[in-house]
């Protein structure tokens, strides 16, 4: 019969090897560490772009394509985040007319009411040309552009949800 001394020593024995066989391999550590530093990188970029405004959850199409636009940034898929920005802008567009027309007769005629300024305008032909060249797999977008996109999609959409017919908006019946 085991004395409990010797029950002791298999403990610390059985300790020992559990504690070498859970212990993470080399290359665990490494992908630990390849994860936080993503991770990081994820969350600088990320705050980059301030939060998402309040008004915006007023539609939760906008405010839900505004989140995946911040996520994908944040990972740094620059490109699509533009793409998305200029189907975001068509959408609010296209709420604010009530209008079914292509994206680029929506700017001309934001324009025209005076709801965008002539910077603006350009920056919207930019982010509608960027999302046209979606098939031109050449076609790279880097993080300043992205960030510009971004950030011009927010102020044009904090210009026109003023306007849009709230009857319009698709509120949230539940959160993101």
């Amino acid at each position: 019969m085991p004395t409990n001394d010797d029950m002791e020593l298999a403990g610390v024995i059985g300790g020992i090897a559990g504690a070498l066989f859970a212990a993470p391999s080399l290359q665990d550590k490494q992908l630990l560490e390849e994860a936080k530093k993503m991770k990081s990188v994820f969350e600088t970029r990320k705050s980059r772009l301030g939060s998402i405004p309040v008004a915006f959850e007023k539609d939760i199409t906008i405010f839900r394509n505004i989140h995946d636009i911040y996520t994908l940034f944040g990972y740094g898929f620059f490109r699509v985040s533009t793409i998305l920005c200029g189907a975001v802008l068509e959408y609010a567009l296209r709420k604010k007319f009530n209008s079914s027309e292509k994206f680029e007769k929506l700017i001309f005629q934001a324009k025209d009411s005076n709801i965008i300024d002539e910077k603006e305008y350009h920056y919207l032909h930019g982010i509608k040309h960027a999302r046209n060249t979606i098939h031109d797999l050449n076609k790279d977008v880097n993080e300043h552009d992205a960030l510009i996109a971004i950030n011009v999609t927010k102020n044009i959409l904090e210009k026109i949800m003023p306007f849009m017919d709230p009857a319009r908006f698709e509120l949230a019946t539940s959160t993101v």
